[in-house]
């Protein structure tokens, strides 16, 4: 993809990536403008459903300056380019237009674009040229013909289940180096557990994107996060002798929670969600007790470790009372330097934030909580 975009880019040709979610758009792109030579610079333009043509002249304005003339171009003589992402988010008008994507169209067909202030004055615009990236199955399904023509499209699929297999195995197999031979014997189970999880979530209706339930999107992105946690383990804590394979499955058992199971809006799905869980873990671990693995609570969080004056690791809590008696330390800690809070540590509050703990400890991480009043 590097290839094809950089061949493009030399002939001053636009080109859009299109693909759904989480066949690594964004980061092919991110990874091609990262190399690119030094006369060459790049930003990027997020657009969503209210950016207007008004919004995207002035992103665009903010990144060249004045040359000569009526001439405008990025300083230093240098050239830009313009990765725009979710191409097709605008809104569509009644005159089913997309007007930033006109005011592009009009960039790319003319050159130049109008003075907003000063009607009478055209800008012509040089040196830049434009990525872009859109998923069809978001925003808009379609864009103009007229400015689609202007770019060469390059499609993304999501790799098949052996490329998948193949990626993560060899991430999970690179960590667990250090553990125990029991716990390396895991990688291929974990590694296809995930991979049959994620295909039986797409197979139940329960987990169909609907209007009610439009931020039901599982894609490799979630099953990224979910190894993204379990790289956060470390071999002290899965020793054979403390029951390490049991413990390092019901870790699994909680990444796939976290992500999966947390943005779930009702119990029907959750309980769906949990018969999938028992089902593949019966499939891929037979040796192991399933009540041990679907045991409850199943909490894990880094600050009770940080708590005993240890490094901060993230590791399964004991028992809810270890984690309430740590929380009201850390509540009374708070209330001394500033307002007292009137928090209860009941249960489900508690797994709340050891959850929110978790999101942010990781990079890049956050958190949407989405609840009825009180």
């Amino acid at each position: 993809m590097n290839f094809v975009s950089d061949m493009f880019v030399r002939r001053k040709k636009p080109v859009l990536f299109v693909g759904t979610s989480g066949t690594g758009k964004t980061t092919i792109v991110r990874d091609y403008l990262r190399g690119l030579p030094e006369e060459i610079v790049y930003t990027t333009v997020n657009l969503n459903s209210y950016t207007d043509s008004k919004t995207l002249q002035r992103i665009i304005e903010h990144n060249i300056e004045k040359r000569t003339g009526h001439s405008y171009g990025p300083a230093g003589n240098k050239k830009i380019i313009f990765f725009i992402d979710d191409f097709n988010m605008p809104f569509v008008d009644k005159y089913e237009t997309q007007p930033p994507l006109e005011l592009l169209r009009q960039l790319i067909d003319y050159g130049s674009m109008f003075d907003r202030e000063r009607l009478d004055e055209r800008k012509s615009i040089v040196d830049v040229q434009y990525l872009a990236s859109m998923n069809p199955t978001a925003g808009s399904f379609h864009i103009s013909s007229r400015l689609q023509r202007h770019f060469s499209i390059l499609s993304c699929y999501a790799p098949e289940a052996d490329n998948i297999t193949r990626i993560y195995g060899s991430i999970l197999r690179h960590h667990l180096l250090p553990f125990e031979a029991s716990i390396q014997s895991l990688e291929g189970p974990l590694v296809q557990a995930t991979i049959d999880m994620f295909a039986s979530i797409h197979n139940t209706p329960n987990f169909l994107h609907s209007a009610s339930k439009f931020h039901y999107h599982f894609s490799l992105r979630d099953l990224s996060l979910i190894f993204q946690g379990i790289l956060q383990s470390k071999p002290a804590m899965y020793r054979a002798m403390q029951g390490g394979t049991t413990k390092f499955i019901r870790l699994w058992i909680h990444e796939s929670s976290r992500i999966i199971r947390d943005r779930l809006i009702n119990a029907t799905d959750a309980k769906a969600f949990d018969d999938i869980v028992e089902k593949t873990a019966k499939k891929f671990f037979p040796e192991e007790k399933l009540d041990a693995l679907l045991q409850l609570p199943n909490v894990m969080t880094s600050f009770v470790s940080e708590s005993g004056g240890n490094d901060r690791v993230y590791l399964p809590v004991r028992d809810m009372d270890q984690l309430k008696q740590v929380l009201s330390e850390k509540l009374l800690e708070y209330s001394q330097t500033y307002v007292q809070l009137p928090l209860v540590l009941f249960d489900n509050a508690m797994e709340h934030v050891a959850r929110i703990s978790r999101i942010i400890d990781q990079p890049g991480g956050n958190a949407l909580l989405v609840g009825v009043g009180g």
